[in-house]
C-alpha cells in the first residue's frame, strides 16, 4: 500500500501498473479520504505548506520536550544520547520537507516518526534497567 501511494503518479503512466488501486481510483489515499468524510486532519483542511510548518512547529516541541525529560532527572545518558540524535535527525528531516515540500517526502517523515518515537522508549527502557 505504502509503495502504491509513493509510486502513483508513476503507475498512472506505466501500462503494467495503471490498473493498480490507487492510479486507477478504486481507492484513495488517506487525504482524499478525509477530505471526502470532512475529517478535519490537517492534510485535508491545510494545503500542504501550511501542514508542513504546523508539523515542523510540532517536531520541534517534541524535540525540545524530549531533552527537557533528561533535565528534570527522569531519565540518563543514554536516554539523552538518544534524545539528542534522533530528534536532531528528524528535525533535519523536518526541515529539508519545508524547503522541499512534496506529499511522497511528507509520507516518508509520517513514516519515521514511529521508529523515532520508538527509539526514544527504547532508552529510557535502557536507561531504567541500568539503573540511572
Amino acid at each position: 500500500m505504502i509503495t502504491c501511494h509513493i509510486n502513483k503518479d508513476i503507475d498512472l503512466v506505466m501500462e503494467r501498473t495503471k490498473r493498480r488501486p490507487i492510479p486507477s481510483k478504486r481507492i484513495y489515499p488517506p487525504s482524499d479520504d478525509y477530505r471526502k468524510v470532512r475529517v478535519p486532519m490537517l492534510p485535508a483542511v491545510f494545503e500542504l505548506k501550511k501542514t508542513l510548518r504546523y508539523i515542523m512547529a510540532t517536531v520541534l516541541l517534541m524535540y525540545l520536550a524530549s531533552i527537557l525529560l533528561y533535565f528534570l532527572g527522569q531519565f540518563g545518558p543514554i536516554y539523552l544520547g538518544v534524545a539528542l540524535v534522533s530528534g536532531f535527525l528528524i528535525s533535519l528531516g523536518n526541515v529539508y520537507l519545508v524547503l522541499r515540500p512534496s506529499r511522497q517526502k511528507a509520507w516518508m517523515m509520517f513514516k519515521v516518526s514511529s521508529p523515532y518515537l520508538f527509539l526514544l522508549f527504547a532508552g529510557m527502557i535502557i536507561d531504567v534497567l541500568i539503573g540511572y
